[in-house]
């Protein structure tokens, strides 16, 4: 029983301990990263090592390490065998070794195999746990998986990156690896389990000792001490006593006794600071209150030396072998975050710049890995209180094995710093200048691949200094050396400025202005310079030149003296050196900079001013449709600005605020040269060269700069005139704000805008004192030959060029050769003996043969060769690579009879051949005269279109080819035209010949025919005969002129034939629209005699379009003389109601030529026999309007009317058609419409549209409008029955295509009874409208009623008379059918004469006040047909045309057309 208890109670006590061990067991986890890797359990090979290196500041424990643990990324099935080492090292990171001399005194703690199945942290326990007292603790895992390794399939690890070389591996399959692996930075993450080392507190003191070292006097240097508690348990310790200090001391930051738990560490450092030459040694004990504990003796020495360099200046080259130099140290360490460790490696010596011829050792590092961090330091060096002076070395960066330049892209860890401290291992140090890649105003990459010389101030240190160089690099990057030679202290012996002197951009070949180095002697002794002292080196050495006229110089204190440098750069490019100047043996560099180009910028005004969005002067003005503007610019403002006789490559101007300013057609930059120095007037200038030229440009903010097509030559005193020019924008937009100088008083911008007149056809603009700021880019020409010319017109191998000649265009080539004195042309048929034929020499660069040589012509169908050579007084070039071109077939019409009907040329053309002479047009893009379909062409499907000009005059020339006409014969021209009259001026056309197809010779000869205020409101043959004065060819013109605002003209069909003795043409036929079944209708024919003798027995027919069937014929005996015309009427009685087309004939017998013998079909419309066609609105009336009835311009529109009864004054009937009066000016239109018509008392629209209920559908289907003036009727589908009240008409299209620009309908204003008219456009249903806007314009139509009651005579109206004092006024119930009533006034009861007083629309008349005794008062009632207007015939419409309008101006007379708001 006893043996249990005791068995039971020694179980309790040692489950008690393992208890109580297990509570004290601390956990350390080093590494947090997340990449992946094999190691350290590296069973993808089939053997595998693996080193870490875990310092003391990241195990902050001292105990009995038990357990390691790594963390698992991927988890694995494979088992792995594996042994796990142990050991501590005093460095901080690792020097390659191999594995055997790391196991050799290493701890086996632990072995076996382990599967990793799981992700996160596994735990293996140390078979032999390690005794951790400081130091830092290497960690190494060896596998031996064996043969090829476990595969894909093995475990992996995080890890993470250290800030040394932290991590060795190795790895191999077949055997174990041997060598030194590789030395990285990949540290495993690990964790630690630290325990006691006993059950009792243990004292531990790391390291027991230490040895200084060589060390400098007055200079002070530290070492860390660590105490820890290694055992169980609190520990008390009670104090650290130096034996013999002498040198040495304590830092501490805790006070004795303290108590130190299990595991844990304490700090303290030994501070040693000789201050006499010598060895030194000391110790310092550590004692704890354990009884027994034999006290911690730390023993520390060193050994103290002064070579502090007190003799300046004092420089080091590195020339000695043995490196460093005496007592230069290396070190490594990060900056600033780690102490300083010393070393034997990395800094080495090496030929500066890798240049090894000649030799010139000096300091290299090279840069390369992650843990670059090495130091370079100097002697400790006394400087001196109260003097001047400088650190100066010279610095160089580039690849390893070759003077390069290091890669500009890559090194951005890399950096290279020169720092300055009073102790040798740099604490607390300062920095001089940091290199880096990473935003350093100083670039790591950009240090001077050739070496470069620096100078750095010391004024603020004195006393004992070192100085440091350091490299760094945290990336594994392309590995660069660094150099550091010629490292000298010395007192400033001189001061230079600037640094650097950086020319800026200079031309090529020429010396540019002297810039200035001064230098000042800061020293207390003379300072002798003479022209030896100064030196310049580097690439471009030669560019560069100092002067010697202040030289030699011997400055005392204070004095200075200035050096001029120039440079004249010989090649394009970058160019740069040296300036050396040496004083007192100290050389000083200063940096020479220029950009060598063959062009430079001058910039001429400076303006901070600026146009707005809408005034002018404007560049780029597109606030008006197109503009003008000219600028001079004198010789003596672009010599001012730095320009020299040479080259112009472009211009710039400053744009502050683009504005929204419109893409600019056709902007255009001209140039040339004038002795004026401003516009005394506002002419603008002639004689322009065109150098830019886009079709379209948009400003944008800031400079906006144009390159010339070719340079344009400068000579340097003539005066430069600008010009800028856009053509018409399709509307108006804003003008960019550019920047301007005041150039008061003399005005140097002219400027032109309109919105019509193109601005090519102006002379004259605004003078203006600010000029736009611009800038040049100008070079020189190159000094020599001139190279050969660049041919540019005609195109080689042009074919059909013009016999009457043209211009050879060519450009000097400046790029290859000297600026030419003149040219030779060269011209010949023989294309092997081009300079055989013919040659001239011209100045110029364009050349027109046969207008500089009269006795020169081209020969039809002749192919030439041409070629230029250019010439000056340095040679000739050779000639240009020769051109060919054809002169073109004989265009000359030589058979008749001849005519054109236009209909084979392409729209948009001209027949081939044909000049058009033109300005450029408003609302079209088409100048002059143009083939078009769509005009309602006399002979489809082409006619020749001149359009209308607003707000200029036409001044369009469209003129022949040449005719072959004999002297004494005479032709006949004939063409067909319509050009409608708008308004009160006719369209004016006149048709010219001349020798030349120019205006000058056309206008040489009185016109042939003038169409003189004729309105030619239909197609009309215009005939007229012309007899040559001389046997030749001779061209024919027409030439349109009409007023602004006007119409197109019309042409087509052009015949010119010879004369014939029998030739009879009908000219016109004229008729009225309507007429009714069995009423005799008449039309009249006008005849004329084209031929050249009388003629008689003739006979006219009336025939119907399409069948020839004959309506009416006569012949008539009468002779008519040749030229003269006669008018026929002939009738016809129609017995078919519809619409019809009728023609006329002429037929003679033995008639030479029929082509003229038919006129137009002109449509007609026959009612039915008891129909009246009863005509609503003013025919003459001035007003037209583009959306009613019918809106062309819409894809969907719906227009309501309404006509009163005492219009339409029929007490009922049928309607079986109505007609509108149309004017379709550019072209045709088909409209898919629906009509709706219903009878209403309605008076007004001006509460809405009509109730839909009762209206009637007419009329679904297309409505045909031809081009020109025509009579548009619509016969209805459904007959309507007007019960003789007022009539509603509906008119809508649902959707379709937008028909043409120019479409306008007749109307009639009513201001008695406004809102007779509402109008809506797209989108809109014309079924159940909504919307739209009234008017007081109610379209002209025709009714076509059958069974019409008429309304013949009205009743009297009753009057009443009120007399108010001597006012009367007059008053009657209305009468119905009157459209207005007359007021007569008279003395004589019986006798109140012809003329009333007045016509009024009203039932009352207010007649004012009288004078008279006694007054008789009558009124009567007039119906729409008394009233003059409804019983005309239907004239032809005479509108004028505006864009917009108010209603309220509607109703001045002057406003004559009607647009939708």
């Amino acid at each position: 029983m006893k043996r249990h208890l005791l068995l039971i109670a020694l179980l309790a006590l040692m489950l008690c301990s393992f208890t109580l061990l297990q509570a004290q067991l601390q956990t350390v986890t080093i590494g947090n990263g997340t990449e992946i890797q094999y190691f350290p359990f590296n069973a993808y090979y089939g053997y595998g090592r693996s080193l870490g290196l875990y310092t003391q500041e990241q195990i902050p424990l001292f105990g009995k390490i038990t357990r390691l643990g790594w963390q698992v990324a991927t988890s694995s099935s494979v088992t792995v065998p594996y042994k796990i080492y142990i050991k501590t090292i005093t460095e901080r990171d690792l020097t390659k070794v191999t594995w055997a001399q790391f196991t050799s005194g290493a701890t086996l703690a632990a072995q076996g195999s382990y599967t990793f199945s799981s992700q996160g942290w596994h735990e293996l326990l140390l078979t032999t746990p390690f005794v951790y007292t400081g130091g830092n603790l290497l960690i190494g895992v060896e596998t031996n998986y064996g043969g090829s390794g476990g595969g894909d399939y093995c475990p992996q690890f995080y890890y993470s990156n250290g800030d040394v070389k932290s991590h060795q591996s190795w790895q191999k399959d077949g055997s174990a690896p041997t060598g030194g692996g590789f030395v990285h930075r990949w540290l495993p993450n690990v964790r630690l389990k630290i325990a006691p080392a006993e059950n009792n507190p243990i004292l531990s003191v790391y390291p027991m000792s230490h040895n200084f070292g060589n060390t400098v006097v007055n200079c002070t240097y530290r070492k860390t001490i660590t105490i820890g508690n290694s055992g169980n348990g609190n520990l008390t310790v009670s104090s650290l006593t130096p034996s013999s200090s002498g040198c040495f001391s304590v830092e501490t930051g805790f006070v004795f006794p303290f108590i130190l738990p299990a595991g844990n560490t304490v700090n303290f450092t030994i501070k040693y600071t000789p201050t006499s030459v010598g060895n030194h040694s000391a110790s310092f004990t550590v004692t704890s209150s354990l009884g027994g504990e034999v006290p911690k003796t730390v023993t520390v020495s060193g050994s103290a030396q002064d070579v502090t360099i007190s003799a300046l200046p004092w420089t080091e080259d590195f020339s000695s072998p043995d490196f460093p130099p005496p007592n230069w140290a290396r070190y490594k360490g990060w900056y600033p975050t780690q102490s300083l460790i010393p070393v034997t490696i990395e800094w080495g010596r090496h030929n500066f710049a890798n240049i090894s011829d000649p030799a010139n050792p000096a300091a290299c590092i090279t840069v390369c890995d992650i843990s670059t961090r090495y130091w370079l330091v100097s002697p400790p060096i006394s400087i001196p209180a109260g003097g001047d002076y400088q650190l100066d070395f010279d610095l160089a960066l580039t690849t390893v094995t070759l003077p390069d330049p290091v890669p500009p892209d890559n090194q951005q860890s890399y950096r290279f710093i020169v720092l300055t401290s009073d102790q040798p291992y740099m604490e607390n140090a300062t920095v001089l200048r940091e290199w880096n890649n990473t935003g350093s105003p100083y670039v790591f990459n950009n240090i001077a691949t050739y070496g470069e010389h620096l100078t750095f101030s010391l004024d603020g240190y004195t006393g004992t200094r070192f100085f440091a160089f350091y490299a760094e690099s945290t990336v594994a990057e392309r590995a660069v050396s660094v150099y550091v030679d010629n490292v000298c202290v010395r007192e400033v012996p001189a001061s230079i400025t600037p640094e650097a002197l950086d020319f800026g951009t200079v031309m090529i070949n020429s010396t540019s202005p002297a810039m200035n180095v001064t230098v000042t002697n800061t020293s207390s002794s003379i300072l002798n310079l003479s022209a030896a002292d100064i030196s310049i080196s580097g690439p471009n050495a030669t560019d560069f030149a100092f002067s010697e006229a202040n030289l030699p110089a011997s400055l005392t204190t204070g004095q200075s003296v200035v050096i001029p440098v120039t440079v004249t750069g010989n090649s394009e490019g970058d160019i740069s050196a040296t300036l050396r100047i040496v004083c007192q043996g100290l050389g000083y560099d200063v940096a020479l900079s220029a950009q060598v180009s063959a062009q430079s910028a001058v910039y001429v005004g400076n303006g901070t001013l600026y146009n707005t969005g809408v005034h002018y002067p404007a560049v780029y003005g597109g606030y008006y449709r197109n503009a003008r503007e000219q600028y001079i610019v004198t010789a003596a403002e672009l010599t001012a600005a730095g320009a020299q006789a040479g080259l112009f490559n472009s211009i710039g101007f400053d744009v502050v605020s683009p504005n929204n300013c419109g893409n600019l057609p056709n902007f255009t930059i001209s140039l040339g040269t004038t002795a004026a120095e401003e516009f005394v007037d506002d002419v603008f200038l002639t004689e322009l060269t065109e150098m830019y030229s886009v079709a379209g440009y948009t400003p944008v903010a800031g400079w906006n700069n144009h390159a010339f097509t070719s340079p344009f030559y400068w000579d340097g005193s003539s005066n430069l005139v600008i010009q800028a020019s856009f053509d018409m924008q399709d509307t108006y937009s804003q003008n960019a704000s550019t920047y301007h100088t005041a150039t008061d008083p003399a005005f140097r911008t002219l400027y032109y805008r309109s919105d019509g007149a193109a601005w090519n056809t102006a002379t004259t603009g605004i003078r203006s004192l600010d000029r736009p700021n611009m800038s040049f880019v100008f070079r020189l020409p190159i000094d020599g030959a001139p190279a050969a010319p660049l041919l540019s017109s005609p195109a080689d191998g042009s074919t059909g060029l013009s016999k009457r000649g043209f211009e050879l265009s060519w450009a000097a080539d400046y790029d290859n050769g000297g600026l030419p004195d003149h040219y030779q042309l060269y011209l010949s048929t023989d294309a092997a003996n081009i300079e055989g034929g013919y040659s001239w020499t011209t100045t110029g660069n364009r050349f027109n043969p046969v207008l500089a040589d009269p006795t020169f012509s081209f020969s039809y169908s002749q192919q030439y060769y041409w070629s230029v050579k250019a010439i000056n007084s340095h040679g000739s070039s050779t000639a240009a690579a020769p051109r060919s071109f054809v002169i073109e077939s004989d265009p000359t019409i030589y058979s008749y009879p001849w005519s054109e009907n236009f209909d084979s040329v392409s729209a948009g053309s001209i027949p081939q051949r044909w000049t058009v002479i033109a300005t450029q047009n408003y609302g079209n893009s088409i100048p002059g005269w143009t083939a078009t379909p769509n005009v309602g062409c006399c002979s489809e499907p082409h006619a020749a279109v001149a359009y209308a000009s607003y707000p200029a005059p036409k001044n369009e020339w469209m003129i022949t080819v040449p005719f072959s006409m004999q002297a004494g014969q005479t032709y006949n021209i004939s063409f067909m035209v319509i050009a409608p009259r708008r308004g009160p001026a006719a369209e004016a056309f006149a048709v010219y010949r001349g020798a030349e197809p120019t205006v000058d010779a056309m206008t040489a000869n009185p016109a042939l025919f003038e169409s003189n205020q004729t309105s030619f409101d239909d197609w009309t043959r215009v005939t007229f005969s012309f007899t040559p004065p001389s046997t030749g060819s001779y061209y024919f013109g027409w030439h349109a002129y009409s007023p602004t605002d006007l119409n197109p003209i019309v042409i087509d069909d052009i015949s010119i034939s010879e004369t014939k003795a029998a030739d009879l043409a009908v000219v016109s036929l004229d008729s009225g629209l309507f007429n009714k079944v069995g009423t005799a209708f008449s039309q009249t024919v006008k005849v004329e005699n084209v031929g050249s003798n009388p003629q008689s027995g003739y006979t006219v027919y009336l025939k119907k379009q399409g069948t020839g069937a004959v309506l009416a014929q006569k012949q008539f005996s009468a002779t008519l003389a040749a030229n003269e015309t006669a008018e026929h009427t002939l009738s016809w009685t129609p017995t078919v109601a519809g619409s019809s087309s009728v023609y006329a004939e002429v037929v003679l017998a033995g008639d030479q030529n029929s082509s003229n013998n038919s006129s137009a079909a002109k449509a007609v419309y026959i009612t039915a026999a008891n129909a009246q066609t009863l005509h609503v609105g003013d025919p003459e009336s001035p007003y037209m309007a583009n959306f009613m009835p019918f809106d062309s311009n819409e894809a969907s529109f719906v227009n309501e009317a309404i006509y009163f009864a005492s219009e339409v004054q029929a007490t009922g009937g049928t309607i079986q058609a109505i007609s509108y009066s149309s004017m379709y000016i550019e072209g045709a239109d088909t409209l898919p419409v629906q009509i709706w018509m219903k009878n209403t008392t309605a008076t007004d629209l001006a509460e809405g549209w009509l109730s839909n209920g009762d209206y009637q559908l007419v009329y679904q289907g297309d409505v045909v409008c031809p081009a020109g003036y025509h009579e548009i009727t619509v016969p209805l589908d459904t007959p309507f029955n007007y019960t003789g009240g007022n009539v509603a008409i509906r008119i809508g299209k649902a959707s379709g295509a937008v028909g043409p620009f120019g479409c306008w309908w007749r109307v009639t204003g009513d201001y008695y009874y406004p809102d007779r008219v509402r109008a809506c456009a797209a989108p809109v249903d014309p079924a159940n409208p909504s919307g739209g806007s009234l008017w007081d314009y109610v379209p002209n139509i025709t009714f076509v009623i059958a069974n019409a009651n008429l309304v013949e005579t009205l009743a009297a109206p009753v009057v009443n008379l009120t007399i108010s004092g001597s006012d009367i006024t007059l008053a009657w119930e209305p009468i119905p059918y009157a459209h207005s009533y007359n007021v007569y006034i008279s003395e004589e009861p019986y006798n109140f004469g012809n003329e009333p007083l007045g016509t009024t629309r009203y039932n009352i008349a207010n007649l004012g006040s009288t004078t008279e005794a006694k007054l008789f008062f009558k009124v009567t009632a007039n119906t729409y047909r008394d009233s003059g207007r409804g019983l005309r015939g239907l004239l032809n419409p005479e509108p004028k045309h505006f864009d917009s309008i108010d209603k309220n101006l509607i109703q001045r007379a002057k406003i004559e057309a009607i647009t939708r708001p």
